[in-house]
């Protein structure tokens, strides 16, 4: 009973190690912190640019939500979803 107490103690505090941020690994070697100050990466995405905006508050939630119905507009008439046609009651295999 006390052994597989140990080891129950054991894989948990393996656990907390492998997935508990540590700060000293951030690629800048910052400390985590907030979050506040650090430098953001451009977007790549006009998806990603757009909520950068929300974010920093550069534009309302109004504005954001219109925007993202031009895209899904734009993005439908350019890639528009084809249903394929109904065939019927699907076949079982039995």
């Amino acid at each position: 009973m006390l052994l597989t107490l140990i080891i129950t103690v054991a894989l948990l505090a393996a656990f907390v190690q492998v997935l508990w941020p540590d700060p000293t690994d951030r690629p800048d070697g910052s400390d985590a912190g907030s979050g506040a100050g650090e430098p953001a990466r451009e977007p790549e995405t006009l998806e990603g640019a757009l909520v950068a905006q929300l974010a920093t508050g550069d534009i309302t939630r109004r504005q954001y939500v219109r925007a993202m119905e031009i895209l899904a507009a734009r993005d439908d008439e350019r890639h528009p979803l084809a249903v394929p046609p109904d065939t019927g009651p699907a076949a079982t295999g039995g």
